[in-house]
């Protein structure tokens, strides 16, 4: 295996001639509609991660919600808990 990273664009191209060489796909695509729909993929994908600096912000809140409520009960804690996090979603 190797270390070495792909451009989006050669991952998309090696994505696409994957699908032209294969006998059921090859018959419903073209290379660009393969790789522009990989790239597509791939950036939607990106919308819904987190950066380093995003979940460091998560980690730290999260620390202070707990010591908020280190007297709640568990089952009303997890709701709480819950509704806290949807701040957070993406």
């Amino acid at each position: 295996m190797s270390n070495k990273k792909e451009t989006i664009e050669e991952a998309a191209a090696n994505y696409a001639n994957q699908e032209l060489n294969n006998e059921l796909t090859s018959k419903v695509g073209n290379f660009y509609s393969f790789s522009s729909s990989f790239i597509e993929g791939a950036e939607e994908q990106a919308k819904r991660m987190y950066t380093e600096k995003e979940v460091r912000k998560i980690v730290w809140e999260s620390r202070l919600f707990f010591d908020d409520y280190e007297n709640t009960p568990f089952s009303k804690m997890r709701k709480v808990f819950n509704k806290w996090f949807e701040q957070f979603k993406k």
